[in-house]
């Protein structure tokens, strides 16, 4: 699982799910040791950033899947949306289950725009 927050000169925020999702990457089984996205079969052909602004990732490795249906690769919500109810229901399982899965974390600037 991947989860993005951006944060722009503006103070708006958003937060997505990058890992699974239609947009990105439809499956989120690791096979190999890396995972690189858009996967083959996403309806982006790629990543950009369009706002200046700060970038925080979550990448949270787990042994088994969750079957939240929100975290299911549809055309409805192609990049679902994290928001604290759907948290909640993601820090309840890992509580649950506190020796099968890791997390990492990144932040960097966006100083130049894609758009």
């Amino acid at each position: 699982m991947l989860l993005n927050r951006g944060i722009d000169n503006k103070d708006v925020v958003t937060n997505y799910v990058v890992c699974p999702s239609q947009a990105f990457a439809p499956d989120n089984r690791l096979t190999q040791k890396k995972m690189l996205m858009p996967q083959s079969g996403a309806m982006c052909e790629e990543i950009t950033f369009d706002t200046v602004g700060q970038e925080e990732f979550l990448a949270i490795v787990l042994e088994d899947s969750l079957d939240f249906p929100w975290l299911t690769p549809n055309q409805e919500e192609p990049v679902p949306i994290w928001n604290p109810e759907r948290l909640k229901e993601l820090w309840a399982r890992l509580a649950g289950d506190s020796n099968n899965w890791q997390a990492f974390y990144r932040s960097f600037q966006v100083v130049k725009a894609s758009a």
